[in-house]
């Protein structure tokens, strides 16, 4: 295996060769201030890759940082802000001399989670990342449910289905065989999320709850499934634009519900403000 060499930060800390550098904070400062037209930053993307820096899990992906023929920083704004923020160096390759005016970097888009785990083999490669990045938001409370901004990192997303593996049993089951129960919902990562957490505790009456989401039902008095869906089928009636919060603020409650095998004369929705009683997943 070759063996990784570092270059030392000069005097003057602007790289004049190409190669693997270990960026410090200080450096990270002096080579942003190279470019006097810092592009518009993502604060979400600068947070996920500081965490990651800071959790050491940066990984040293070929993914250069690059400069022009004056030594201007050209690409990788967002790596040297994020070494700011986190306070932690960070090792990445460098290109320098690129013709001045470059404009060519950085246009290939960017591949989301699930896109990598399709490429990975999985069939249900969004549903699953986008289940496992709901389970980590609601594993972090509402602040993070209700935020657009707090999202967690390619890194976040592998370990928590490494932790998870059963999770795609059920992301199989409710973006699969029981996918109208998603539909209702506008995302099957809802009822994934409800379906992996409740059958934990409950075996298969996490399924049967899904199957009559899916199905539909005579009207049942007072049955948990039975009001979740007809709320359901209203929002989609009326166009609510629910965000995915509101969604699973009224799954929750018929969920746990339906688990204690309770009747419900009405879903209230969980109220993600304050303590968010009854915001926990039975």
């Amino acid at each position: 295996m070759a063996t990784l060499t570092l270059k030392k930060p000069q005097a003057s800390t602007i790289p004049t060769e190409n190669g693997w550098y270990t960026v410090t904070p200080r450096m990270a400062m002096e080579w942003e201030a190279t470019s006097p037209n810092v592009r518009n930053l993502s604060l979400t993307t600068v947070n996920q890759f500081a965490r990651d820096m800071k959790n050491d899990h940066w990984e040293r992906n070929g993914e250069a940082m690059q400069f022009d023929e004056d030594g201007c920083l050209i690409n990788g704004f967002h790596r040297s802000r994020a070494c700011i923020v986190a306070e932690t160096p960070f090792v990445t390759y460098v290109v320098v001399g690129l013709p001045r005016g470059t404009k060519t970097f950085d246009l290939g888009h960017k591949r989301t989670h699930g896109a990598i785990l399709q490429i990975s083999g999985e069939r249900y490669g969004n549903f699953l990342a986008a289940t496992a990045r709901l389970l980590w938001k609601y594993q972090r409370g509402p602040r993070f449910l209700l935020s657009n901004r707090e999202r967690p990192t390619m890194h976040d997303v592998f370990e928590l289905l490494e932790a998870n593996p059963e999770m795609k049993t059920s992301v199989e089951l409710c973006a699969g065989s029981l996918q109208k129960a998603g539909r209702l919902s506008r995302s099957s990562s809802i009822p994934s999320l409800i379906h992996y957490l409740g059958f934990k505790k409950h075996g298969d009456r996490a399924t049967d709850f899904i199957e009559k989401i899916h199905r539909g039902m005579e009207p049942e008095s007072n049955d948990p499934a039975y009001r979740l869906r007809e709320r359901l089928i209203q929002w989609q009636q009326q166009r609510v634009r629910a965000t995915q919060a509101e969604y699973l603020g009224i799954w929750i409650p018929a969920w746990n519900a339906f688990a204690k095998d309770k009747k419900l004369r009405f879903l209230q929705p969980v109220d993600w403000s304050g303590e968010a009683l009854g915001s926990r997943i039975e």
